[in-house]
């Protein structure tokens, strides 16, 4: 029984497995959202958030290329949020996955590409990018708290 919704749910099970694995760019043509849950697609974690000012995060083998994710709502029903634009990369989708998921073309687009269209390099740069503008996000935030000091002792 555990096995057939492991099937259903991730696309496989803890058995061995022969089936085909997926890397997939899947683009959100409008905003969504999920109310106090992470917002899943082909059995991974596009963006998971805590709370309504946590921000969302990326699961495991998935890569937000561009566009943003974030959190919203209020304290007791907050929302993990995809913006329109956000371009992912899934890798390792069980093909059985991808062919079984109902998907909302007007929501988004998924391609399936080959290894070499999405490699490492452009992962890399990716994620550079993300680090780079959290980095000065940061760096404000830092500065904000310094100045308030500053004042406090006025």
């Amino acid at each position: 029984m555990a096995r057939r919704y492991m099937q259903e749910i991730f696309g496989e099970t803890d058995l061995p497995d022969d089936s085909r694995k997926l890397k997939l760019r899947v683009t959100f043509l409008k905003e969504d959202e999920r109310l106090r849950e992470s917002y899943t697609l082909y059995g991974k974690t596009l963006a998971r958030a805590y709370g309504r000012d946590s921000g969302a995060k990326v699961g495991e083998e998935v890569m937000l290329e561009s566009g943003k994710i974030g959190s919203s709502g209020s304290v007791k029903n907050w929302y993990t949020t995809i913006y329109a634009g956000a371009v992912f990369v899934l890798v390792n989708v069980p093909e059985s996955l991808y062919f079984t998921t109902v998907c909302d073309n007007s929501l988004y687009i998924t391609e399936v590409l080959d290894d070499t269209e999405c490699d490492k390099r452009q992962v890399l740069i990716a994620e550079k990018e993300k680090t780079m503008s959290r980095l000065e996000e940061i760096e404000k935030e830092l500065e904000n708290i310094s100045q308030s000091s500053v004042n406090n002792r006025k």
